[in-house]
């Protein structure tokens, strides 16, 4: 079997491999998130939107459930669209129904900042230095609605300078 394709952010295995077996894109997608290997960086994707659709609770469903999100990184754009479906659930609405106009309004909002989520951008890569003390902060929120938890961690690079970096963020709806 012959491995190729390979990626790398490295320009000395860069080097090394060759060129028939190098992925020559700079933008690859690793298990479902997008890698931009020149800055190292890992970028969300966005949801997939259907022009001019009839908003329906079918509709609803399926953009919300496109926005792949495995950390948890997205949960504050995308918390409020899942906290609206379940309403839709309450509400006793059918599949192919029409909604009406004022949740219609609510899902325009909602999709707008569902289509922010291809804006969301992080270093791959974390640097945590063995010798120096690092910071575990998390920070929840909850209502009557959801929880949310928020993890990230914290380095001490040089005096007066820190790094952050999100390391998961988790969401619960409420069942009430």
């Amino acid at each position: 079997m012959n491995l190729r394709e390979f990626a790398t952010n490295s320009q000395v295995l860069n080097n090394k491999i060759e060129n028939s077996d190098k992925d020559g894109s700079k933008k690859l997608k690793v298990l479902g998130i997008l890698w931009d290997t020149e800055s190292d960086t890992l970028q969300m994707g966005s949801p997939k939107f259907t022009p001019n659709a009839q908003i329906t609770k079918r509709h609803v469903m399926s953009v919300v459930h496109s926005v792949y999100d495995p950390l948890g990184i997205l949960s504050p754009l995308t918390l409020q669209a899942k906290v609206f479906l379940q309403e839709l659930w309450r509400k006793k609405i059918d599949w192919a129904e029409a909604l009406c106009d004022e949740d219609v309004q609510t899902w325009r909002k909602l999709e707008a900042d569902l289509t922010q989520t291809n804006q969301v951008v992080f270093n791959r890569y974390i640097d945590v230095d063995q010798r120096k003390p690092v910071q575990l902060h998390c920070f929840v929120d909850s209502s009557s609605k959801a929880m949310l938890v928020l993890c990230k961690h914290q380095t001490r690079r040089r005096k007066f300078k820190h790094t952050c970096c999100v390391r998961k963020a988790d969401w619960h709806l409420s069942n009430c």
